[in-house]
């Protein structure tokens, strides 16, 4: 989630062409994150990673 918005503040500040940030406030992220959700996603990613090694 924390990717999308990423993208959203770069996708706003090439079409206002802002060429900078100064600060981005991401205090509480973790805490209003589904954590089932997150643990999900990184069991996906750590098998992809795995897998794109060779590791069973």
């Amino acid at each position: 989630m924390a990717v999308l918005a990423v993208a959203q503040i770069r996708k706003k500040c090439y079409e206002l062409n802002i060429n900078w940030i100064l600060s981005a406030d991401i205090t509480g992220l973790f805490d209003n994150i589904d954590h089932g959700l997150l643990r999900d996603l990184i069991r996906i990613r750590v098998k992809v990673i795995y897998a794109n090694r060779g590791v069973a």
